[in-house]
């Protein structure tokens, strides 16, 4: 397997030459399926404020902050996709450039954590997620949409991973999910297909003491 950096590079130079018509993409089609299903999901629960990780050109954001009166954060590794999300949401959001494994926000400050088609790209999911709890209240939710596979394709899939030039790391099961969740003291609160292709999971924080199952 590279190591964490050459992937994150992989991924930003991806999406920087993607930047300008991402939303035309296969990738970026691919997003767009999910973007309805997250927005539906975020609607079962209460937040005033939002991050979203792995932002990219601030579609979900933009819908957001239409559709209810929040406040919103978010980062990207990539510059030029960061560069056409301020485009489309202006000043209504902090937008930043950085890494998922350290992001810039102080603990406990956000209700809700979103992360939609990015986390396939994260070399150090543990890193992120333990991120993720830091930023998020006690009472919060985290919120990953990302592709998902049937077996044997995803095996298969994963195994020519290390062979992608975009920076894809690996495509999750919900049991490979669920175990990662259990290493950062987090707790499964639903997973759930998004179409044939894509997954919706719903994460909270573990009770002091009390590991998810």
């Amino acid at each position: 397997m590279e190591n964490a950096q050459t992937y994150k590079e992989k991924s930003a130079s991806t999406f920087n030459k993607q930047a300008a018509n991402y939303d035309s993409t296969y990738c970026g089609r691919h997003a767009q399926m999910l973007y309805s299903h997250v927005m539906d999901t975020m609607g079962r629960y209460e937040f005033q404020n939002v991050l979203d990780v792995g932002c990219g050109t601030g579609n979900v954001l933009a819908g957001v902050l239409k559709k209810w009166n929040v406040s919103a954060a978010g980062i990207d590794l990539s510059d030029n996709m960061l560069d056409i999300a301020k485009k489309r949401i202006g000043e209504k959001a902090d937008l930043r450039k950085g890494d998922s494994e350290n992001l810039p926000w102080e603990s406990n400050m956000f209700d809700m954590v979103i992360c939609t088609d990015s986390f396939h790209h994260y070399p150090n999911p543990e890193a992120v997620l333990s991120e993720m709890k830091r930023v998020v209240k006690p009472e919060g939710k985290i919120i990953i949409a990302d592709p998902w596979l049937s077996a044997p394709f995803r095996q298969i899939a994963n195994l020519f991973m290390p062979l992608c030039k975009d920076g894809d790391v690996k495509i999750y099961s919900c049991n490979d999910l669920r175990k990662l969740l259990q290493g950062s003291r987090l707790n499964l609160k639903s997973w759930e297909k998004s179409g044939k292709n894509a997954f919706i999971a719903v994460i909270g924080i573990c009770p002091s003491g009390i590991v998810g199952v």
